[in-house]
């Protein structure tokens, strides 16, 4: 997704093949028929391809953030009136994948056993 939205990006000697600018201007590297000051790529190609890349930049940073923020009362459980203890214990009892055993015998948390095809 980065690599095609930086292709598109408009600078020159990057996406812009700009090695014969003085007789054919600059030219889409993607696209030779596109040329870095036609109206079509200026009004349309250029704003695409810079909300893309800040889209790209902004949005997965941003969706990150916003999982994080759904799920906190999940990953970090309210403390009551509790000691440190008895919090870590509640929160382990809330939050935690229940205990399986592996084939040799150890106890091992159940999403490792998927992970590692047991």
């Amino acid at each position: 997704m980065t690599q095609i939205t930086v292709q598109h990006l408009p600078i020159k000697g990057s996406s812009f093949d700009c090695t014969l600018e003085d007789d054919v201007g600059c030219r889409l590297r993607q696209y030779y028929e596109i040329a870095l000051d036609s109206p079509e790529y200026e009004l349309i190609g250029a704003p695409l391809s810079i909300f893309g890349a800040l889209g790209y930049v902004c949005g997965i940073p941003a969706l990150y953030l916003g999982s994080l923020w759904r799920k906190w009362a999940h990953i970090n459980p309210p403390r009551h009136e509790e000691s440190e203890r008895a919090w870590i214990e509640r929160r382990d009892k809330e939050v935690a994948l229940p205990l399986t055993s592996s084939p040799n015998g150890s106890p091992v948390w159940a999403g490792q056993c998927e992970q590692m095809h047991l």
